[in-house]
């Protein structure tokens, strides 16, 4: 599966604290409640992850300063659950130049792969003193076929499917396929900072 590398990073160290766990270190930190109707949502804990860093790097002052002026503003904060707005179908196929069990290079020689819908941007209301922040995300289903070679001739004369060379060399065995990734990815659109939400 496919995933933006924030969204890993948070599946490997929040996988088991879930986004409501998360929400309530952001409510004892700025003193203002948080909900969230996801108990686990890549994108939404990824959301909650920046928050939360972002108040740590901050001084104790600043941390007290942005506290207040989050309460100041804001009665609740509402995080809804992530929102596809992308899907990516179709197919790709990608040409590795491969070391001994590891890819030196890789390249793309053929993209079908076609993007319904718009790049996700992470959406922020105000209003009534409740803030609202939606994480979008891209649902990728399409289908990479790889392809490896230990030939660097071979890698750099293939650029296209197309090229004859590319069929024969799958058939002397010097391009050889390494992968079929048919799993459904999420990427999630770049989260908003923190202070970007008392602007």
């Amino acid at each position: 599966m496919r995933f933006s590398s924030l969204a890993l990073l948070v599946v490997l160290s929040f996988s088991s604290t879930g986004c409501k766990s998360l929400a309530q270190k952001i409510e004892k930190q700025l003193g203002v409640p948080v909900q969230v109707s996801s108990e686990y949502d890549s994108c939404v804990d990824s959301q909650l992850y920046v928050l939360i860093q972002d108040f740590k790097s901050l001084s104790k002052d600043e941390q007290a300063k942005t506290a207040e002026a989050f309460r100041e503003k804001f009665k609740m904060i509402v995080v809804q659950p992530t929102r596809v707005s992308q899907v990516i179908r179709g197919t790709e196929i990608l040409l590795h130049y491969r070391g001994d069990s590891y890819s030196i290079a890789k390249k793309v020689i053929e993209d079908g792969r076609t993007y319904e819908g718009t790049a996700p941007v992470t959406q922020v209301s105000k209003a009534n003193q409740i803030l609202t922040i939606t994480a979008e995300s891209t649902r990728d289903e399409a289908v990479a076929w790889n392809y490896g070679t230990h030939r660097v001739t071979v890698y750099d004369e293939i650029d296209e499917s197309s090229n004859p060379l590319f069929l024969s060399a799958r058939q002397d065995g010097s391009v050889y396929l390494i992968s079929e990734n048919a799993g459904v990815g999420i990427s999630c659109g770049q989260a908003v900072r923190l202070a970007d939400l008392l602007n």
